[in-house]
Formats: C-alpha cells, sequence, structure tokens
C-alpha cells in the first residue's frame, strides 16, 4: 500500500485488488478535540484540524474536514466533509482515488437502506457517476456506527469531464432559487449557460420546444432521472441535482449540459411541502415533479410523448428482479457491521438494537417494505404506460 510500510505485492496492485475500506477513524489532539467540541455545540461549518486513519493499517493522515448538509444538523450524528493533507489522491475505493471525500451518517434514511439502494440502480441508468461504500466511522476511539463513504461531487465530476465549462447545484428553483454556481470556466457565465436550458423549454413548445433543448441538454438523460425519482417514489429531489455543461461536440463553443443524481434517500415518501409546488399529472405516471425544467417538459403533450418513452425504458430496465438484487447487494453492505456491539449502540436512529438479531430484523424490514413497494409501483407504471399508448 502506498500509505504505509510494507511489501507491496505488485501483481494485486496491477490488478486493482485491495482489501475493501470497511472502517474510517478519525481522531483529535487536544486542542484539535477542543476546536472539534467548539464547531459541534455551535453547528458550525467552519473547518476543524484532525487526522484521519484509513482501514486498519492507513494513517493516521493530517487533514482538515467540516460538518456539512442541512439536514444532518438536526442529528446526533454529523456528516462530514474531508480533505486530506498533500494535496496527493489516495485510492478510497474501486474507482476513487482523491484526497477529499464525504461521510454521510445516512441520519435521515431509513434503516440505512434507501440511500444505498437507490445509488446503485442511478449508477446503472448513468445517474451517479460518483463512488460510494459503506464503512465503519470511529471518532476519538468511539464507534459512530454506519456511514456511507463518497467521493465529492464537484471534485469527481471535474476529474471525469476534462472539457467541463460549467457545474451547477440546481436549488428549489419552484420557489425561485437559482442554482448553485460551483464552477465555471474563464469567462463561462453559468448561470446564464443555466438559463438558456429553461429558455429553450419555457419559450417554445411541441418538436420545435424537444428539438431546441437537444441542443443544449441531454434531454433523455434528464428525463430518465425524472422517471426513477418517479418509479421511487421520491418525496425530495427538486434541489438533488448536479447540472455540468461540457462542450457540445458539434458546436465547440456551445456549452451541453449533463446531470448528476444526488441524495436520493426519500423513497415512497410524500412528496415534500406537501406537494404544494408538485405538477399535478392526471395520468399518475410522475411523482412530486416541482423544477420547472421538467414540469415545463411534463406539461407540454410531445414533452410529456418523449417521457414516457424514457419511462417505459426505464421500467424494462430496472425491474422487480433487479431491485430484489440491489436490495441483496445492499444487505451485503450494510448487515455485517451490526455483528459488533459498538456499532449497534451508535446506531440511535434504529433504536441502539441490543443484539445483532434485532439490528437485522429492523434492517430487512426495511427492505422488505421498498420491495413490496418497489413492485406496487412498477407494476402500476407498467400499466399507466400501456392506457397512455
Amino acid at each position: 500500500p502506498e500509505a504505509t510500510a510494507g511489501t507491496c505485492n505488485a501483481e494485486a496492485a496491477a490488478a486493482g485488488v485491495r482489501a475493501p475500506l470497511r472502517r474510517v477513524a478519525l481522531s483529535f489532539s487536544d486542542a484539535e478535540r477542543a476546536t472539534y467540541r467548539s464547531r459541534d455545540a455551535s453547528d458550525s461549518e467552519e473547518d476543524f484540524l484532525l487526522s484521519v486513519e484509513l482501514g486498519e493499517d492507513v494513517g493516521p493522515v493530517p487533514a482538515k474536514a467540516h460538518f456539512r448538509g442541512q439536514s444532518s444538523f438536526d442529528c446526533s450524528r454529523r456528516n462530514y466533509d474531508v480533505d486530506l493533507d498533500g494535496n496527493r489522491p489516495r485510492q478510497l475505493l474501486p474507482g476513487l482515488a482523491s484526497d477529499e471525500f464525504l461521510l454521510i451518517a445516512m441520519c435521515v434514511d431509513n434503516a440505512y437502506s434507501d440511500q444505498v439502494t437507490a445509488n446503485q440502480l442511478a449508477e446503472q441508468l448513468g445517474l451517479m457517476p460518483y463512488r460510494s461504500q459503506v464503512v465503519e466511522l470511529v471518532l476519538d476511539g468511539e464507534s459512530r456506527g454506519v456511514y456511507l463513504l463518497m467521493g465529492k461531487p464537484k471534485e469527481q465530476l471535474r476529474v471525469q469531464h476534462a472539457r467541463l465549462t460549467a457545474l451547477l447545484r440546481r436549488a428549489n428553483d419552484a420557489h425561485g432559487t437559482r442554482p448553485d454556481v460551483r464552477f465555471a470556466a474563464p469567462d463561462v457565465d453559468a448561470l446564464a449557460l443555466y438559463e438558456a436550458v429553461l429558455d429553450s423549454a419555457e419559450s417554445r413548445s411541441g418538436a420545435e420546444m424537444l428539438s431546441a433543448l437537444e441542443r443544449h441538454v441531454d434531454v433523455d438523460q434528464f428525463l430518465r432521472w425524472v422517471a426513477l425519482n418517479s418509479l421511487l417514489g421520491n418525496g425530495d429531489w427538486v434541489d438533488e441535482v448536479w447540472f455540468l455543461a461540457t462542450e457540445a461536440h458539434e458546436a465547440p463553443n456551445q456549452a451541453y449540459f449533463g446531470i448528476a443524481a444526488w441524495d436520493m434517500d426519500d423513497l415512497y415518501d410524500d412528496c415534500h411541502f406537501d406537494g404544494v409546488d408538485a405538477m399535478i399529472d392526471p395520468k399518475g405516471l410522475s411523482y412530486c415533479v416541482e423544477g420547472r425544467l421538467e414540469r415545463r417538459i411534463l406539461s407540454d403533450p410531445a414533452g410529456y410523448d418523449r417521457y414516457v418513452r424514457v419511462l417505459s425504458e426505464v421500467l424494462t430496465e430496472v425491474t422487480p428482479a433487479e431491485f430484489r438484487a440491489a436490495l441483496d447487494h445492499t444487505a451485503e453492505e450494510v448487515l455485517p457491521y451490526f455483528a459488533d456491539p459498538a456499532v449497534r449502540a451508535a446506531s440511535v436512529e434504529i433504536g441502539t438494537p441490543a443484539t445483532q438479531a434485532e439490528a437485522e430484523a429492523i434492517i430487512l424490514a426495511e427492505l422488505s417494505r421498498l420491495e413490496k413497494r418497489f413492485a406496487g409501483r412498477h407494476a402500476a407504471l407498467r400499466h399507466g404506460v400501456d392506457v397512455y399508448r
């Protein structure tokens, strides 16, 4: 391993074979601990210093971090944004080498299952390009339970797209909030590029609207994201998407947007704000559609036809059998950690179960709930598509 002493198995390294990362430990000097506790007590997002161990044999590595995620400030287990010292990527997971990563507590998830499962499906559909893995977090020698380690979207998307010109995190534009620009190339007005996408949709209709949109955005990819959220009954997704602009092949001076999904953890839940901003879909083939772009496309007959075609393709690709396989993978990732009493004691969101069997029963019950809801929703959408046609 590159971060510790010892012999190197060159054949294994060349083949990308590494022991899976199962444990991340955060530790502090006395002064660092005082700063950390101050940040924690005040819900501050300012940086604090610490050391990080990656696995049993790697580290400690000096680092800085801060708390992140507005919803997690209501949880006893924080989310962390970690930046290792040295500006030198470390191979964290297969396909993820970076010196920056996120640790997501999944504290608003249902039994630490929803986001892990949804991420697999989003990756399958080409909607989530960043890697993730369930790990145990140890804070100052005490287990804090299971976390989702993920690459940071901004850094991962910039690495994956050599000719990236703009990167935006969409806000809840149903309330008129503008996107948050996270990157823009020199002399690029990222907001103007994004507004051009909306203008293409809102100033036209029918086939002309779709043709204009296709010059600015990957329409089918965007509609796959809408379809997946509708299939999973996601109650909060309007602001959980990244728009990334690259140079278009046909027009090098024109930006072309793709998307990357994010934070899909409200599966089969009520549409937030009681659905007051959601589009009414008489045909029932979409769910909690709130954003300006998807509302405009789906409110147009030609746009709705296009959406139904994409939805049908998603239903064919993401079948109940595929969903069962994703649930099985989630169980394989999550359940082994609960053999450890320290992990169970930290799992306040599921009531700190006393035994491994009790913890497994809670998590498997959630996976069963998801499977039943998915089967019902998939069948209803398939029937709705057939009726529409």
